[in-house]
């Protein structure tokens, strides 16, 4: 069953793309509140150990990340 357009189970990924495993304790799942779908938003994965983040579905915002991987900012 969906709700709102979004399946009720999906995919999550196994690694970073820097090869760390994800999963409990290592991965921060989120959401992203965006206009660029009509989903309203993105899920994100986010690796605790190097802080690269996934965005599904694909952003196509002032930035284009699309399915790929981004690195966050360094503070």
């Amino acid at each position: 069953m969906r709700k709102w357009g979004v399946p009720k189970y999906e995919r999550a990924p196994k690694r970073c793309p820097n090869g760390h495993q994800l999963g409990p304790g290592s991965v921060l799942v989120g959401w992203f509140a965006c206009g660029c779908t009509d989903k309203g938003g993105h899920r994100t994965h986010d690796c605790r150990e190097c802080g690269a983040v996934k965005y599904r579905p694909p952003h196509h915002g002032r930035r284009d990340y699309g399915d790929r991987w981004r690195r966050k900012r360094e503070r």
